[in-house]
């Protein structure tokens, strides 16, 4: 059984640990680093929902960033499934709450609800993305130290399910 080289080999380059295997093919994507629905076409290209990302860049511009809901949705499923299997005989089941903090916009927020997730908020501005999306109040938490006057009397006005400080 050979050796595959490792990422320093032929680099000299100090910062590339001796562990790090070169993949055998540079141009394979490893799934577990993208959503379930990216890959390449059969040109080699890069596609999102089948979608070329040539003809994402052309339609919208670039920079740009796309989300995968059908990604999403699965994940958010896999975890609430997860857990709620976890400790279903302890408690009956949990409460999972999305951190706004990985990414928030109105879509997303309307995601976690349909999937029945709650939301994790961290700023007034998180509070306003998910009151616009028109998530329920007892469905989303305000969580971290030194919140302003204005994000805890937001938090009360759209009746928080949790404020958390920690």
């Amino acid at each position: 059984m050979s050796e595959q080289p490792s990422a320093s080999a032929g680099h000299e380059s100090p910062l590339a640990p001796e562990w790090l295997a070169v993949p055998a093919d540079l141009n394979a994507l490893h799934q577990p680093l993208w959503a379930q629905d990216v890959d390449r076409n059969v040109d080699g290209e890069l596609a999102i929902d089948g979608i070329p990302v040539s003809e994402l860049q052309r339609q919208y511009g670039t920079p740009l960033f796309v989300m995968s809901e059908n990604d999403f949705r699965a994940r958010a499923r896999a975890f609430s499934d997860a857990f709620n299997n976890a400790f279903a005989d302890i408690c009956g089941g949990v409460d999972v709450y999305y951190a706004g903090k990985s990414f928030l916009c109105t879509a997303v927020v309307r995601w976690v609800e349909e999937e029945g997730l709650r939301l994790d908020t961290a700023s007034g501005g998180e509070l306003a993305v998910a009151a616009r999306a028109g998530i329920p109040g007892a469905d989303v938490a305000l969580h971290g130290n030194n919140k302003s006057d204005g994000e805890i009397h937001r938090a009360l006005d759209m009746k928080l399910g949790r404020i958390v400080v920690d």
